[in-house]
């Protein structure tokens, strides 16, 4: 039997449904991913699941004393307990037996013999249940998802938003729960945190379905994808990736069959108009417009791209030195973030910025910036340089302001239709743009944030954690255009896809240090696992990486330098091609006697079709 099984589910919110007949089941030991867009409905799953509400129509199914953890509220604590002893919580059975062994132990030390059989049964079912290994265990989950060892005496109050979610997140982990509901669960994890996170989950054996943004995890982890999308659940076997592949696969076949019925349909539509009033065809014609009336049409598909869709162009080049950085060092009080960092960042170049939470990622962009002085160090521009900030809390929004003045803000030169239309591509749409930014989601916050970083048309982009609140679509979204971005970018991040795809070099600031790292994560990820067993080898081989990454890196740059020129000249071909239709139009429409016109018309028709077959050849020559 199934551990949870939903039948022909319906929930609604006021007139919108979220969900609408939907069924599906969770086996046991299974692990999935349920993926959609944000405000699909997917919380409102994991509470259905959870019994914190109850559908409009349909019956849920749930295995006799099954087990649900999901902890998506900070629950009380008393002010008393400490960090560690919150997390031993989870494990509140074992340490009443674990009382309850060392009353019998007194008992039968004074002469108790009785209570020996009782005795052995408590112990064995508290051997097998893990009661000698679960403060172990919870030692190590805590160091894994961030919190060492000085922290754990910590009181409950004492911890900061970020650290409670993430104390919620290990006795989620620690509970001896039969199905584990995660709602984000790497939310305020640091890299090596969502690195520990990931190895865990994988290696569980307990039933667990996760909402998650980030592709890596959802890569490695599911072996199963729940989709939600437009009010219906569809399951797909395997990764993200394949289940990606298979939707592509979807649309595509789709795609043929639309592209099929819309030749048939124009075929038709074209016979019917030819023979519509000729007698002798009557009986013919409407014979064909009875069966295309019957006819089941195919919905053109959509395809699963981002909605979001943008580019990020910048105004200028700069020139080769975009930034100098020299011997900069920060110091809050006693504790040293990073010291003697020196670096330049070219043309071009994509720097990611890593570390652990509190390690000064931000502090040291902002310090770029000139919003921190530091505690020392020299930091020069380039020359032409335009440069553009996307700060993770949005303290750059007027939370007052509506969305269409917001961007006013940046550019007043451009009328109010314009920038409607520029908003509709960050999913602004209608009356949206009147809404107050304090009313909006974080997601949206996000997408508002980038569309006025956009409008700056920058050459070097300073991006703190650009992805937060980003739901999977719009992840890709950013990626993509921060790939197609041709100026420089110095990005602060925990996405670890997107430290992948878009960096060459890494700083890493970590215990008061800051290394540079040639590659992007994969590549310091790798290097970290291996230094020890391959540090003669590292050191051996340092200068041939170092070349191999620089290689990468310049034919990196030269294939963006010919997509962009590529798609340059696909304009230009696109211009001239209008130019000439309008030309040769125009012939029609002069006097046959006026040669003069007629030769200068010819003359400059001749030219154009020249400089077009032109830009043909070079744009075969770019494809190629």
């Amino acid at each position: 039997m199934s551990l949870i099984r939903f039948e022909n589910i319906s929930k609604s919110y006021t007139s919108k449904v979220v969900l609408d007949k939907i069924n599906f089941q969770i086996e046991e030991g299974e692990h999935i991913a349920l993926v959609g867009r944000n405000g699909c409905g997917k919380t409102t799953i994991f509470q259905l699941i959870a019994s914190r509400m109850e559908p409009d129509h349909g019956t849920i199914e749930r295995q006799r004393n099954i087990r649900i953890s999901y902890l998506e509220q900070i629950p009380y604590f008393p002010p008393h307990l400490t960090l560690l002893e919150i997390a031993e919580t989870a494990f509140a059975e074992l340490k009443q037996i674990e009382k309850k062994l060392k009353e019998y132990e007194i008992q039968i030390a004074e002469g108790n013999t009785q209570l020996l059989n009782e005795y052995s049964k408590l112990q064995s079912y508290y051997q097998v249940h893990g009661g000698y290994h679960y403060s172990s265990i919870t030692k190590k989950v805590l160091s894994g998802l961030g919190f060492m060892h000085d922290s754990w005496s910590k009181k409950f109050q004492e911890l900061s938003g970020g650290q409670q979610t993430r104390l919620l997140l290990v006795l989620s982990l620690l509970q001896d729960a039969d199905v584990l509901l995660l709602d984000e669960p790497d939310n305020y994890l640091d890299l090596e945190g969502k690195e520990y996170l990931e190895e865990f989950l994988i290696s569980s054996p307990k039933t667990i379905v996760i909402i998650s943004h980030d592709q890596r995890l959802l890569t490695r982890f599911p072996h199963r994808i729940l989709e939600l999308e437009n009010g219906k659940i569809t399951s797909y076997t395997g990764s993200y990736l394949d289940y990606r592949e298979i939707k592509e696969q979807q649309y595509e076949k789709q795609q043929e069959l639309y592209e099929q019925q819309e030749k048939e349909l124009k075929k038709q539509e074209e016979w019917i108009e030819r023979f519509r009033y000729k007698k002798t065809r009557a009986r013919q014609v409407q014979s064909r417009i009875k069966q295309m009336s019957k006819m089941a049409l195919i919905d053109e598909p959509q395809k699963y791209n981002p909605k979001l869709n943008f580019i990020i162009e910048s105004e200028g080049r700069s020139r080769s030195l975009v930034l100098y950085a020299e011997n900069l060092s920060m110091q809050y009080n006693n504790q040293i973030l990073y010291k003697d960092l020196s670096f330049q960042l070219y043309h071009g170049e994509r720097l990611g910025i890593i570390g652990p939470n509190g390690s000064g990622k931000t502090t040291l962009l902002k310090h770029l910036l000139g919003h921190h002085k530091g505690t020392h160090g020299i930091i020069r521009f380039g020359h032409n340089i335009k440069i553009a900030y996307y700060d993770q809390h949005h303290n750059d929004l007027n939370q007052e302001n509506e969305i269409l003045q917001e961007l006013q803000s940046v550019r007043p030169d451009i009328i109010p239709t314009s920038l409607r239309t520029f908003l509709g591509a960050f999913l602004f749409q209608g009356d949206d743009v009147f809404k107050k930014v304090k009313v909006l989601s974080g997601g949206e916050q996000s997408r508002l944030a980038l569309a006025k970083l956009i409008l700056q048309k920058p050459n070097l982009l300073f991006l703190d954690e650009p992805t937060n609140h980003m739901d999977l679509a719009s992840r890709e979204a950013l990626e993509n255009a921060l790939l197609n971005f041709d100026g420089s970018i110095i990005l602060v991040t925990h996405d670890r896809e997107l430290l992948d795809e878009i960096v060459e070099r890494l700083i890493v600031l970590k215990d008061g240090n800051a290394e540079l790292v040639w590659g992007n994560y994969s590549h310091y990820l790798w290097r970290e696992k291996n230094k020890e067993e391959n540090t003669e080898f590292i050191s051996s081989s340092r200068n041939q990486k170092t070349n191999s990454f620089e290689e990468a890196k310049q034919i990196k740059r030269e294939q963006r330098k010919k997509e962009r020129e590529r798609e340059n000249v696909e304009k230009q071909i696109e211009s001239l091609e209008s130019e000439i239709e309008n030309l040769e139009l125009s012939f029609s429409q002069i006097d046959p006697k006026d040669f003069q016109k007629i030769q200068t018309l010819s003359h400059d028709l001749k030219n154009k079709k020249e400089l077009l077959l032109s830009l043909y050849s070079r744009w075969e020559k770019l494809i190629e």
